[in-house]
């Protein structure tokens, strides 16, 4: 044992911070998901305001210097006041992410998707606050044989086009508060049209400062797809988060 002589930020230089790590599924209910699920914890000050841009770091290698790993239940010790990466992995489903600050502690979780038949791709739109989000899909074939949208009023399309192309879009769950969970659409065999997917506030007017404080994030996942740039993508393509300027948002 070694003494240390400090003379200014001493308590949060020198005391590791707690992360604790947690994993949920999304299917139609919000369930925890348990071990083994491994996470890996990246210093990512220089850039986590979004882990939209971290999608795949793992693979290309730009993540960011490791700073903790291990199994979701299990506490991450890191170093206070600063912003990481979290990359969880479980087998059967897509890689999680979340960024987070730490103080002196911190929690944070993962919305994690199982891995989609093929055809198949699912937007989870997240929120942490007590308001009332609603996700709405304005679906058009590039035919203009049927234009149909789908939200909590109308949970799946109807139209007897869509049945005869195939393709369904559905809404899984429908929450009234962010702190119950996500809400979840899925979507199969989609043809040639336009699936434009919007975020609402129902519960109260907008409110710069409450978005701004815990805008709703939307992530894309799909089974196979190609990405804005053209390249192939299966699991979460992007992410998406509401910006306080804009009075809807659309992915």
């Amino acid at each position: 044992l070694q003494w240390r002589t400090c003379a200014e930020n001493c308590y949060g230089d020198y005391r590791p911070a707690h992360l604790s790590v947690a994993a949920f599924q999304l299917t139609t209910a919000r369930t925890e998901l348990a071990g083994p699920c491994a996470y890996r914890i990246y210093d990512c000050s220089d850039l986590c305001e979004s882990y939209n841009d971290k999608i795949g770091c793992e693979q290309s290698e730009t993540c960011g210097p490791l700073v903790a790993e291990g199994e979701i239940g299990d506490t991450a010790y890191v170093q206070p006041n600063q912003h990481y990466l979290a990359v969880l992995e479980k087998e059967g489903y897509y890689e999680g992410y979340f960024t987070v600050f730490v103080g002196l502690s911190a929690s944070s979780y993962a919305n994690m998707i199982a891995t989609l038949p093929r055809g198949m791709s699912r937007v989870v739109m997240r929120w942490d606050a007590s308001s009332d989000l609603d996700m709405y899909v304005h679906a058009k074939l590039q035919s203009g044989a049927a234009t149909e949208t789908v939200s909590w009023q109308n949970v799946q399309l109807s139209d007897a086009a869509w049945e005869e192309q195939g393709v369904s879009v559905s809404l899984d769950i429908d929450n009234t508060q962010g702190f119950d969970g996500p809400e979840t659409i899925t979507f199969a065999g989609l043809v040639d049209g336009t699936y434009e997917v919007w975020v609402n506030i129902y519960s109260s007017s907008f409110d710069r400062d409450n978005v701004a404080a815990a805008p709703a994030s939307v992530d894309i996942f799909c089974s196979a797809c190609l990405d804005s740039s053209g390249f192939p993508k299966a699991g979460l393509v992007t992410s998406v988060s509401q910006d306080p300027l804009d009075r809807k948002s659309v992915v």
